[in-house]
């Protein structure tokens, strides 16, 4: 029941503002327009009541590898290089990107899929988190909102 309350009011309070933001966005595009100025475009603060971007599911290509694999062994996988994709649930309104955070190794590239290299690292246990990052709530720099995701890799000797 506190949840249905919850959600209810933080739908009255993305109605209100979304409102508020048009009007003031009308008002804002007249007054700046008049002097040849571009109006600043203002969104409602969707993220007030914590509706931004979330990891769905973060996928690995594997999530046991060999440190170091002999000649002999056949079964021994020592690709160090793993496929990582991210699903997430997003806003095709919001401008986001994906941010990554590895406890060992590399990233290459960016975006939804990227691959982990975890080429030279000893045997052990290795975290890679994923999240989504969108303009921050002060439209200064960037921030992760959502829900993110963190898998484990084992690294075997």
């Amino acid at each position: 029941m506190k949840k249905l309350l919850s959600i209810t009011i933080c739908l009255l309070v993305l109605f209100v503002s979304a409102s508020f933001a048009q009007k003031r966005a009308v008002k804002q595009t007249k007054s700046k327009t008049s002097v040849g100025k571009k109006a600043k475009s203002t969104k409602p603060n969707i993220y007030a009541c914590g509706i931004g971007a979330s990891v769905v599911a973060l996928d690995l290509s594997q999530t046991e590898i060999a440190a170091d694999c002999s000649a002999a062994d056949a079964t021994c996988s020592n690709n160090k290089i793993i496929k990582v994709k991210v699903i997430a649930a997003d806003r095709e309104d919001i401008e986001e990107k994906y941010v990554y955070k590895v406890s060992a190794g590399k990233l290459i590239g960016e975006g939804a899929d990227v691959e982990w290299d975890l080429s030279g690292v000893s045997a052990g246990n290795y975290t890679i988190t994923a999240g989504v990052s969108q303009p921050a709530f002060d439209g200064n720099g960037w921030a992760v909102y959502g829900t993110t995701r963190t898998k484990t890799v084992v690294v075997k000797k």
